[in-house]
């Protein structure tokens, strides 16, 4: 399930990953536009400067009847008409420049949008994935372990007395005797529920573990470390009842 959800997670960053293509594109082409417009703009307002000036000095040599008053007529309703065709044009470029610049703008939340998201799906693939590793390194562990113990015990049913001897009270010995038990207590030890665990070493033929094993988790120690602790713990406690019982 981790697998595929993690599959599933990495083809939706690669759908948007072709969105963001794409929107790039569209947003190069929409910054283009916008120039464009801008430019326009920028050129009939000094057109329209410059014409406004002209009717200005013609209106000022009409009052002041410099020239012929006809040929100036003429000339002022020709500039007035080019005027008006001048903001005409100047209005609607404008006018498509307000488009542009907001089909921009949209264009460039959406890309921030999916952007932010894609972090957040790769942030989720990154936790799916270290999961899936976690899960798949548990169960190799496990088979690993189950592999060995039952090694162990073809080899050590081989063994004479003395040589099995040697691998008394070992961890080795305890969770291939006893492995589903120690594990168990490992467990509540490990979570701190020291009397859980006493009660459950005691309730299943165990009660040994004795009072010589520093306990209590350490400041500085890392969670393997008190893990092996805790299994080292639980293996004595697993053993016969010999009257003793777990430090707490």
């Amino acid at each position: 399930m981790l697998s595929e959800e993690c599959s599933t997670i990495e083809e939706n960053i690669s759908r948007h990953q072709q969105v963001l293509s794409s929107l790039h594109s569209d947003i190069r082409m929409a910054e283009r536009r916008v120039k464009g417009l801008t430019s326009m703009v920028e050129n009939l307002k000094k057109e329209q400067a410059e014409k406004e000036a002209q009717l200005s000095a013609l209106k000022n040599d009409m009052e002041a009847r410099k020239g012929d008053a006809q040929t100036l007529s003429a000339e002022k309703e020709k500039l007035e008409n080019e005027l008006a065709a001048i903001q005409n044009k100047l209005a609607d470029k404008q006018e498509k420049l307000q488009t542009a610049d907001r089909q921009l703008s949209e264009l460039k939340e959406n890309m921030d949008a999916i952007q932010e998201r894609t972090e957040e799906l790769k942030e989720e693939a990154y936790k799916y994935s270290r999961d899936v590793h976690s899960k798949v390194d548990s169960l190799l562990k496990d088979a690993m372990l189950e592999n060995m113990v039952n090694e162990w015990r073809e080899m050590s049913a081989q063994m004479k007395p003395s040589e099995r001897q040697q691998f008394d009270d070992t961890l080795l010995c305890s969770v291939a005797e006893r492995g589903t038990e120690v594990m168990r207590c490992a467990t509540m030890l490990f979570l701190g529920m020291v009397d859980d665990a006493t009660t459950f070493a005691e309730t299943h033929g165990g009660g040994g573990g004795g009072n010589d094993l520093k306990w209590g988790r350490d400041e500085d120690e890392d969670n393997r470390a008190w893990a092996l602790r805790c299994m080292k713990m639980a293996s004595r406690m697993m053993r016969p009842s010999s009257g003793k019982k777990a430090k707490r």
